[in-house]
């Protein structure tokens, strides 16, 4: 019996000093999550696109050389995960880019990928398929200076 649907944002930071400052360089993280039912073949990514059902659109912040985790799923009513994808984004202040897996667990079936060596400001598209659904997520980052930037990007994005 499933009892609840978890959505949770975290940011892992070695201190409380990590959360971004006025003065750090910030990552702003969009993601949308989608379903769609498993019709079409793995490589017609963008039909998946047009039939799929936005599922969670969640966006959060992290300081540069931060990690940042989106987990959305839902639990049992002991706590056990049923059905839950996790995505994690480990920022790099060295190379200036992030790396990003994807995790979705569906019952006794799981799937993960990892993708490295991406550059600030592309949108990735991943998408996996456990027990006959097809869960696509896109993922846009956005570099900015400081936190007040990137604070007044996302007041203008959830204003429209």
């Amino acid at each position: 019996m499933l009892s609840k649907k978890l959505v949770s944002l975290f940011l892992f930071c070695a201190s409380w000093l990590a959360w971004p400052t006025y003065a750090q360089e910030v990552i702003f993280i969009e993601a949308e999550i989608y379903d769609v039912p498993q019709r079409y073949k793995s490589s017609e990514l963008p039909i998946q696109l047009k039939h799929a059902t936005l599922d969670s659109a969640p966006q959060l912040m992290t300081a540069l050389g931060q990690s940042a985790v989106i987990e959305i799923g839902l639990e049992s009513e002991e706590g056990q995960a049923i059905d839950m994808m996790k995505m994690t984004i480990e920022t790099s202040k060295k190379n200036n880019n992030f790396a990003l897996e994807f995790k979705l667990s569906r019952q006794d079936e799981q799937s993960i990928s990892r993708v490295v060596d991406n550059s600030f400001g592309q949108t990735l598209v991943l998408s996996s398929t456990l027990k006959g659904t097809v869960t696509i997520a896109k993922v846009k980052t956005t570099k900015f200076d400081n936190l007040a930037l990137a604070q007044a990007a996302r007041q203008q994005k959830t204003e429209k």
